[in-house]
Order: structure tokens, then sequence, then C-alpha cells
């Protein structure tokens, strides 16, 4: 029987099953080598993840799946491709009612694991999430591609959980979670977890690696779900990539543990980095009442202040929060409200007390062009209008006084720009974003000798500078859109 003939049959048969969502798994194949397969099997990995979730029904291409292959039996279907191509995945998916088609692939490369993942919906040339992944997990020393295999599949569980499947309610688990006996140095962890699993947590954590962090996090907490410290821990590895994701953990926890004020602080944070200010601000609320002049507290108050533009209080949190000790963190996040507010100096300083690496400077930098995109149109705007202004009138002394505002906050901006870490893969958008900003130095720079002096020279010059600077601005906003962190 020809293949797509019988596809329409099979697809009533799955009509009355509309709840919970089903997603057909696809392992893409590359071709094997004379002497070795390069591919690793994920797709029966993540079924299993995305099954222990719960928020939706996976199927997997494959003889192998029971689920898969009840229904080509039971609908008579003869024989389908081993490796179909997405299209042919999608179609097939698609013509079965599937919600969603995921096609994933992964092989095996100079001792690492490279992975890619799309899911489909609605467009089979338009995916509704996608990710490329590397992970390389070790054992004994040596690369373990079936421990890199589960441990991807649990990064993608989580990132699908908080993104496309967030829609969808997860399984409810409690102290009793059936967790599948491991086999001997295949799972990532064993049962009974020892110190050296919660320092690989830690490394990976502080190494910016929160997603293997976090997938190994949760398999510990199966096999000791009580453990209060591996919930902080994970949700502290969940605060970079997957916010929405910590917020809710956090939050449950907050409402279990009211006592325990670190998550009550972990879900105010988790909030700001989901952009939710009126859940932060509520959270922050509940913290304040306790102890309002807890580090902590501060810190997070600062970058409440800060995420609402309110730049003078921020910097008044930070300082009260540094007032109590060091935190690197506060006296960064100090150094960007500095630039907003103009003081180019102790910008300086505080951008020059830590060296970030790894996934935490992207973090950063990041919030930094952020800051940045936020600020130029608005001062790029206020020197042309006060150019203009100036060329009419002269004498108004708060027209003077604007031009010197202008000059501390573009010399902010630049020394930020020259202060922070670059990721490398950003080098080439920074040198137009930071010859654009000196370029609004030098434009400042000629407004303020055009108000002092009235020397017309410089407003032309100023003129030239400013228009320079914002067609730099603009090749570094393409360019810096065009950049993506590489697979490792």
């Amino acid at each position: 029987m020809r293949f797509w003939s019988v596809v329409i049959l099979l697809a009533g048969a799955l009509s009355a099953l509309a709840e919970p969502p089903k997603v057909l798994v696809v392992q893409s194949l590359a071709p094997a080598g004379r002497d070795v397969d390069p591919n690793v099997r994920v797709a029966h990995h993540l079924a299993e993840a995305l099954d222990t979730d719960g928020r939706i029904v996976p199927i997997v291409w494959s003889q192998s799946d029971p689920l898969f292959r009840k229904l080509l039996d039971d609908n008579q279907i003869g024989v389908v491709p081993e490796d179909p191509t997405p299209n042919e995945a999608y179609l097939f998916g698609k013509k079965l009612k599937f919600r969603y088609v995921l096609v994933v692939s992964a092989i095996t490369e100079a001792g690492d694991l490279l992975a890619s993942g799309a899911l489909y919906e609605n467009n089979p040339n338009k995916p509704v999430w996608s990710e490329n992944r590397s992970s390389g997990v070790m054992t004994n020393g040596a690369f373990d591609p079936e421990n890199s295999a589960r441990t991807l599949a649990r990064s993608w569980t989580i990132a699908l959980g908080a993104g496309p499947f967030k829609r969808f309610p997860p399984k409810v688990s409690g102290p009793t979670t059936a967790v599948e006996t491991p086999k001997p140095a295949a799972d990532p962890i064993s049962p009974s977890y020892d110190a050296r699993d919660l320092q690989k947590v830690d490394e990976w954590i502080k190494a910016g690696e929160t997603t293997l962090a976090a997938a190994l996090l949760r398999d510990m907490i199966d096999f000791d779900p009580k453990n209060l410290q591996l919930r902080e821990k994970l949700l502290n590895a969940l605060l970079l990539d997957y916010p929405a994701s910590a917020a809710e953990i956090a939050t449950q926890l907050a409402d279990r543990e009211p006592d325990k004020p670190d998550f009550r602080l972990l879900a105010a944070e988790s909030f700001l980095r989901s952009g939710k200010l009126q859940d932060a601000g509520r959270e922050l609320e509940l913290v304040k009442q306790r102890n309002g002049n807890d580090p902590r507290y501060l810190r997070l108050a600062g970058d409440f202040a800060s995420a609402k533009g309110e730049w003078l209080e921020a910097r008044q949190h930070y300082d009260r929060c540094l007032e109590a000790g060091p935190n690197p963190q506060a006296r960064r996040n100090r150094g960007l409200a500095r630039v907003m507010l103009g003081d180019a100096n102790g910008a300086k300083e505080d951008f020059g007390y830590e060296v970030l690496t790894g996934r935490f400077m992207e973090d950063f930098y990041k919030r930094a062009v952020s800051l940045a995109d936020l600020a130029v149109p608005g001062l790029a705007d206020e020197i042309r209008t006060t150019l203009q202004r100036l060329r009419v009138n002269r004498d108004d002394p708060s027209v003077r006084e604007a031009t010197n505002s202008m000059l501390a906050r573009s010399s902010s901006l630049a020394e930020m720009l020259k202060g922070i870490a670059v990721p490398e893969f950003h080098q080439n958008s920074h040198q137009w974003r930071a010859l654009a900003c000196s370029l609004l130095v030098q434009a400042s720079q000629d407004l303020v000798k055009l108000a002092k002096e009235g020397d017309d020279e410089a407003g032309a010059e100023c003129a030239i500078s400013l228009g320079e600077g914002l067609k730099n601005w603009a090749k570094a906003t393409e360019a810096y859109a065009k950049e993506n962190r590489p697979i490792k």
C-alpha cells in the first residue's frame, strides 16, 4: 500500500485525541562514515524527558517506539522511511493531526556532541522554536555520548517547557516521583549522588553552563525531592537562560517556605529577568517587610529601579548595598546606573572592578547594549535639537547647561563601551558601536564649544560628527542582530 494513501486513514483515528497535545519527534541522520557512525540517538532520550515532564505526549518516528509502531500496525501502514526529510516528517505529522513536529539531529565531533533541534507547528519553513547546542559530558575522563544525549534531552525539555510548551501544565511531581533504575555507567549520576556531583554543578554554574547544571540538578532532585539546597541551586542555574521557569518554581517554594527569604529573593530576580516588573515589585515588597536592609534585597531593589528607568534611586540602592560589603554584581549594575546619570568617572571605576568571562560576560554585555540602545537615539535627538536652538539664540543659559549634560552622558556611554568585556562573537558590532559613541562625544564637545564661544565652525563639525555617529550606530545595530553565540 502506498505510504501517503494510508496516512489519511490514520488521521481519523487520532482526531479524537485532542488532549494532551502530541509531538512527533523525528531524528535526522548524518551519513555514516566508512568506519564510524557519527549519529547519537537522542530522539528516544528526548521523548523520555518530555514524557516525564508531562506537558505533551511524545511519539518517536521509529519502529522501536511502541506508540508509533501501534499506529502503523493498527492502520495497516506499511514501510515508512527510516530517515525522513524534515518536510516529509512535517507532512506526515500534520496529516495524522500531531500538534507539533520536532526535528532533531545529534552527531559526535572532536569529543563533543553537536546537536540541533527545530519545533514546527503550522509552517514547515518557520519553526516556533529552534536551538543549536553542544553537550560534552565526561565519564572517567572520557567523552560519554550517551550521557551527553541524556543531558541534552533534559536541557531541551527545560527550554521547550519555558517556551512553546509553557501553555501546557507539567506533570505534578511529589516526594514519591518514580525514577527509572539507572544503568551502570550510563546515567549522568548514580542514585546516591555525592559531593562530586555537587561540585560539578557548582563548576558548571560558575562557568555559565547553566543548562547542563539544571539538567543534572533535576536528576538529583528526583532522587532527593525534599532537599531545599538542591532546589535553590536549580533556581540559580535556571536564572540565566530560563527565568520564567525559575520564577514559577521560586514562587511556589517561597509560599511553601515563608521563613526562607532566599526563595522570595530568587523569585523577585527571576521576575525581573522575565520583564515582569509588577510581579517582581510584589516579591520585593514582601522581602522589604521582613528585612529592608538585607544587601541582597538592596541589590535587587536597585535592579528594579533600573528596570523602571529610575537611575538615581537605583544608584542609591546600590550604594547602600555596597556599604554592607563587596558585591560585584551590585557594583557592575551601579556602573550602568552611573552611565545613564552621566557619571563617566564613577562608571569607569565600577566597570574596572571585576573582569567577567563566559556566559556571565555575555549576559552583562547584552544588558549594557540594551541600555545604550535606549540612550543613544534620545541623546542624538537632544544634540540635534540643541544645535538648532543655538543657531537661533546662543545666549540662553539653560541651553548651555544642557550641552554640558549631553557631553557627560555621551562620555559615560563611551566609557562604558571601553570598560566592559566584549564577547568574541560581538567584536565586529562593538567596533561600530564604540566608534559611534566616540563621534557622539565629539559632537557634544563641538556643541559645548558653540554654546560657549559662538564658533560657527564648531556647529558645522557637530552636525557632521552627529550624522556619522548615527550611521555607525545603525551599522552596529544591524551587525549585532546577525551575531550569534557559536556552538562550542
